[in-house]
C-alpha cells in the first residue's frame, strides 16, 4: 500500500505557472495524478454566457467590444482549468450535459466536439476593479501579461493565477461580426475529507503522510495539507449540512455518484451516532 501511495505522489505532474493553451486530453493526463491521490477534487466555478459587440458596433453604435467579470476562483484552488467557446451572437448553440467542460473532467472523458466560429477575440487577466474598468474603456491598464491569451477562438487552457480581486476581460477583435461566449472554469481544490468518530482511518492517513513527509517524498506544504483535511472534528448539523450540499452538488452534475456516495459514506456515522 505504501509502494502505491509512493507511487501515486511521484507521478503527480505540476500545472504550468502561466496559462497554457492545450487541447483537453493533455489537460487531462497532467492533473488525473492529483486526482489520483485522493486529495484533490473538481468544483465549477463559472458556466457563463458573454455577449460582446463587434468593433464597428462599439466605435459607431454605442456598443461594447469588451467586456469583464470577476473571478472568484476559491484560495485553497491548486490550479484550474478553463473553456472558452466563441460563437456567433445570435448562436443557440449549447453544450449538452455530457459535452460540459465539468463532466468531462470528473468522468476523465474527453470529447472531441468543440463549436468554433473563426471571430478572434483576446483574453486578458486583471488584478482589480480599475484596471478591469479601464479595460473595458479602451484606455491603459495593467494585467498578467503571461496569462493573457491574445488573438485565439475557442480554446481549452489551464491556469495556477489566483488573487482576491482577479477579473477576465474579452475583447472581440472582428470588425463587423458580435460574439457569444461561453465560458466555463472548473477549480481543482483539496477533497472534503470527513473525520469519522473512529479515527483509526484518519489517523492511518496522518501518519503515512508523516513517513512520506520524513523520506522527503512530499514537501511540508502538501503533509500539512493532508493533516488539515484528515484532522477537523465535525458535528452532526454540520454533518448534515455537508451531505444536502454534496446532494445538490450531485444534482449539478458537479460530482459524480461515486464521489457522493463516498462522502454520505464517510458523514453517515457522525449522522448516525450523534
Amino acid at each position: 500500500m505504501k509502494r502505491l501511495l509512493l507511487i501515486a505522489v511521484c507521478s503527480v505532474i505540476s500545472l504550468s505557472s502561466f496559462s497554457q493553451k492545450l487541447d483537453l486530453k493533455t489537460i487531462l493526463s497532467r492533473i488525473v495524478g492529483e486526482l489520483q491521490d485522493r486529495q484533490q477534487t473538481y468544483q465549477t466555478i463559472v458556466n457563463e454566457e458573454i455577449k460582446i459587440n463587434s468593433v464597428s458596433n462599439s466605435n459607431y453604435a454605442g456598443g461594447k467590444n469588451r467586456i469583464y467579470m470577476k473571478l472568484n476562483i476559491p484560495k485553497d484552488a491548486t490550479s484550474w482549468v478553463y473553456r472558452v467557446t466563441v460563437l456567433d451572437k445570435n448562436s443557440n448553440f449549447k453544450y449538452q450535459e455530457n459535452e460540459t467542460l465539468s463532466w468531462q473532467l470528473i468522468n476523465r472523458r474527453v470529447v472531441d466536439r468543440m463549436e468554433v466560429n473563426q471571430i478572434p477575440i483576446n483574453v486578458y487577466f486583471m488584478n482589480n476593479s480599475s484596471d478591469a474598468y479601464a479595460f473595458s474603456l479602451k484606455r491603459d491598464f495593467k494585467s498578467f501579461q503571461e496569462y493573457n491569451i491574445l488573438n485565439t477562438n475557442s480554446f481549452t487552457a489551464s491556469s495556477n493565477l489566483n488573487s482576491d480581486n482577479l477579473y477576465i476581460g474579452f475583447e472581440n477583435l472582428s470588425p463587423f461580426n458580435g460574439a457569444k461566449i461561453l465560458l466555463e472554469i472548473v477549480a481543482l481544490t483539496p477533497k472534503q475529507v470527513y473525520r469519522q468518530l473512529n479515527t483509526f482511518q484518519a489517523d492511518k492517513q496522518i501518519k503515512d503522510a508523516k513517513e512520506l513527509f520524513d523520506l522527503g517524498v512530499i514537501n511540508k506544504k502538501s503533509y500539512d495539507s493532508i493533516v488539515q483535511l484528515y484532522s477537523p472534528k465535525i458535528n452532526r448539523a454540520e454533518a448534515l449540512q455537508r451531505l444536502k450540499s454534496a446532494k445538490e452538488q450531485l444534482d449539478k452534475g458537479e460530482i459524480n455518484q461515486a464521489q457522493y456516495d463516498e462522502i454520505k459514506k464517510a458523514l453517515s456515522p457522525i449522522i448516525l451516532n450523534n
